[in-house]
């Protein structure tokens, strides 16, 4: 089950989702008693059942959930006119899981000084190939990978761009010239230089 599938009441406002922080909150103008309200019926329907007793006080409402093996947290605070809602669950897959890492991107044959970055999230390597040909490989191997290339641009001697789309998640991909700053926002990039030597970085 995925978090995405966590029902969120209609009207919901200030929607966020963070696997960093491990919750999902918001904000609703009814009041705690009627949010609760809503995932105690929401979540019996979907065969959820209550793992703990419910911590029910005057301006905020726990309550616990268990489904197989996966677990959810409904906290509601009294917020002013309305409701701040904050669900964390337990193993259930965020978006970010099914996001393609460094190590499921292809790499051509003859790169070397391959570096993976799990920091940054990024793969660097050099190869003898010229941008074009690396364009192409990459573009031919993405492809059998369910990416779908929404633009290209070329400049054969130094710089190339292209954009793709995994099948369920948006990445931008950049190939460009060494002599350019690298972007920073989700992309995989690869630079060159006018002696073929070519560095490549992808990043989530």
């Amino acid at each position: 089950m995925r978090v995405r599938d966590i029902p969120i009441p209609d009207g919901a406002t200030d929607v966020s989702y963070m696997k960093r922080r491990g919750d999902i909150r918001f904000q609703v103008t009814s009041d705690f008693n009627t949010a609760g309200d809503f995932y105690a019926k929401k979540l019996a329907e979907q065969k959820w059942t209550k793992s703990g007793r419910d911590n029910l006080q005057r301006d905020f409402w726990v309550q616990k959930f268990a489904k197989d093996k996966l677990s959810l947290e409904v906290r509601v605070d009294s917020r002013g006119e309305g409701s701040e809602v904050r669900l964390t669950p337990k193993g259930l897959m965020w978006d970010e899981d099914d996001q393609p890492t460094p190590k499921d991107l292809p790499l051509p044959k003859d790169a070397t000084q391959l570096k993976y970055d799990d920091f940054f999230e990024s793969i660097e390597f050099k190869s003898p190939s010229n941008v074009k040909t690396i364009a192409e490989f990459l573009t031919k191997e993405l492809g059998e990978r369910k990416w779908t290339k929404a633009a290209t641009e070329y400049d054969l001697a130094t710089f190339v761009r292209m954009n793709c789309r995994p099948s369920t998640i948006g990445v931008r991909t950049l190939f460009r010239s060494c002599a350019m700053p690298l972007a920073r926002f989700p992309m995989l990039s690869i630079r060159c230089d006018r002696k073929n030597c070519a560095s490549s970085s992808c990043r989530y």
